[in-house]
């Protein structure tokens, strides 16, 4: 994470109204000497989400979110700690100035202006431009309509882009970093319709082109090259318009295609994303489950390309715990096609009779063999129940394999059903920095002491009278647990921003971001701090232990020494 300046961080806490910043996301009413509303993360009739001012707080008392401004932030638009704090000073207009000596590469502020003035010239070009005629005529031709092209900001590349954004301001530089240049200087795009890529706040990052003439050069679709803000493998298209639906049912439909995607979205399926001509992958299921995604349907292509994909993709999902439907739908290629021809009630008919992730499973294996042959069905299924047994419920191992055996006409017993199976450690732990494992628990006492903030009075009273600065090991955590006892004592509000601006190094930065990324519960703070306090204190009385006993080696010692020492060792023991 780039590193800003301590002065540009604390501008942006000031100016901060977590009652305006919550009351953009949901109608609030005072009550007393707070404001509630229906939680926006999870679905509730009767209010139990109370925001207070005073201390800088949400809570709700349905599902437990809890948190500051930038936990609101985080959970509500699915990003991390770093871009989190930069929407937010977008939102209230603050210049994040970076530490001096750090600033590399051209801001992403000033990408992303370059980027929207970009997307706003594909698409006046796509409108109004005479050499676009053929683009219009072929988005006709395929059946989208003006009010599509103009809800999703679909453009036209004529090869003129870089002497626009130049007479515009900007430099040749920044259109390269923006990836909007090919090495030569020429505009990246040309001769394509142009489909814009937005992050999930809506930001324009680049763009996804498709030729329409056999004699384009190049592939049928090209993205945007990598860049600061455009990281294709972690992208799902169509995010921005679907999140809030996929937030609300706990529901995302998976297409290959961006014009699949985007079809199905203005037909209503407001719910769907699409990768971008790379594969699905474990970025994105976290984005999926990092939303609260429960069921994923996979309309992916009806060819043996497509079933593998929905193969690979399933096998990714099942193993986070994830529900999987696979589409199927006969004589058409893709769901672009099949709504374009027999309208939107044929793809509900399609996602209504999607098949489980197992019977898919045990019908692409037939597809593959001749189970007549013996050999060949003691084959897959051995192959289908080694997948199920790498999911890392014990439950859903064993209903998997029970149906398994169902469709499969096999008795239980020769899959193992009912035998005791160890989960496979699939879902990964939120990764850290490689630091000793006495640092990982210093940073988390830190996380939950933000986390609670100054609603919880009696854990930092618990906190200032058992464990001082001094006991902590690591300069890091220490400097930090330092200053929130020092904010404490003086009545200040203990939140992200006010420990933000004390991460002098971008390690104690790094650190920082990470640990305010994993999820927490609330409830169990208390327990969790005077769990942490304890193995803290006894590191560091192991510590001085350890340190008394080598200096009683120590030759050179007098007797006098050696007898103090060993007083002080007793005392210690003791």
């Amino acid at each position: 994470m780039a590193r800003y300046s301590k002065e540009s961080i604390e501008r942006l806490r000031d100016a901060l109204d977590i009652i305006d910043l919550i009351g953009r996301y949901v109608t609030l009413k005072r009550s007393g000497a707070s404001y509630k509303g229906l939680c926006p993360f999870h679905e509730e009739k009767t209010p139990s989400f109370v925001v207070n001012p005073v201390t800088r707080r949400f809570h709700c008392f349905g599902c437990g979110a809890h948190g500051d401004p930038l936990h609101f932030i985080m959970h509500h638009e699915n990003i991390d700690f770093k871009h989190a704090v930069e929407f937010l000073a977008e939102r209230y207009g603050i210049q994040l100035d970076m530490v001096a000596g750090e600033e590399k590469g051209v801001p992403k502020k000033r990408l992303k202006d370059l980027l929207e003035e970009a997307k706003s010239f594909f698409h006046a070009m796509l409108l109004y431009a005479e050499e676009a005629q053929e683009a219009r005529e072929y988005l006709a031709k395929r059946g989208f309509s003006l009010s599509f092209v103009q809800s999703f900001g679909v453009g036209y590349a004529c090869g003129q882009l870089k002497r626009y954004l130049i007479s515009l301001g900007y430099n040749e530089v920044e259109i390269r970093e923006a990836g909007l240049l090919h090495s030569s200087g020429r505009d990246f795009f040309s001769e394509r319709i142009t489909f814009p890529i937005l992050d999930s706040m809506g930001s324009t990052i680049g763009f996804s082109a498709r030729k329409w003439k056999e004699e384009t050069f190049g592939g049928k679709y090209i993205n945007t090259q990598e860049t600061a803000l455009f990281k294709k493998s972690k992208i799902l298209f169509g995010l921005f318009y679907s999140k809030k639906k996929m937030m609300q049912s706990r529901t995302a439909c998976l297409v290959e295609g961006q014009l699949d995607a985007l079809r199905l979205i203005e037909a209503g399926f407001d719910y769907t994303v699409a990768t971008l001509g790379t594969a699905f992958g474990q970025s994105h299921v976290d984005q999926l489950k990092g939303i609260g995604v429960e069921e994923v349907y996979l309309a992916f292509d009806q060819d043996d390309a497509g079933r593998e994909s929905s193969e690979k993709a399933g096998e990714l999902l099942m193993g986070r715990g994830l529900m999987v439907r696979v589409v199927e739908f006969a004589n058409y290629k893709d769901p672009d096609e099949l709504l374009l021809q027999q309208g939107r009630s044929a793809f509900f008919y399609a996602l209504s009779h999607a098949k489980e992730y197992v019977p898919f499973l045990v019908d692409s294996e037939r597809q593959k063999r001749d189970w007549k042959v013996p050999q060949n069905k003691d084959r897959a299924i051995r192959k289908i129940a080694n997948r199920i047994r790498q999911w890392p419920s014990p439950v859903l191992v064993h209903e998997s394999l029970k149906q398994l055996a169902e469709l499969t006409e096999v008795p239980e017993k020769f899959l193992q059903v009912g035998e005791k199976v160890a989960p496979a450690a699939f879902v990964r732990p939120v990764s850290l920095p490689t630091v000793p494992s006495e640092m990982v628990g210093e940073l988390e006492l830190i996380r939950w002491l933000v986390f609670v903030g100054n609603e919880k009075q009696e854990i930092f009273q618990y906190c200032k009278e058992n464990l001082t600065p001094e006991e902590l090991a690591y300069a890091a955590p220490k400097k930090l647990y330092a200053h929130i006892l020092e904010s404490y004592t003086k009545g200040e509000i203990v939140d992200s921003m006010n420990i933000l601006s004390e991460c002098d190094t971008e390690e104690v930065e790094e650190l920082y971001q990470k640990i305010m990324s994993r999820p927490q519960d609330e409830k169990k703070a208390m327990q969790i701090v005077q769990e942490l306090v304890q193995k803290i204190k006894q590191h560091h009385w192991l510590k001085k232990r350890e340190a008394i006993l080598k200096a009683m080696e120590d030759p050179e010692r007098t007797e006098d020494e050696r007898l103090e020492l060993a007083r002080k060792y007793s005392l210690l023991k003791a």
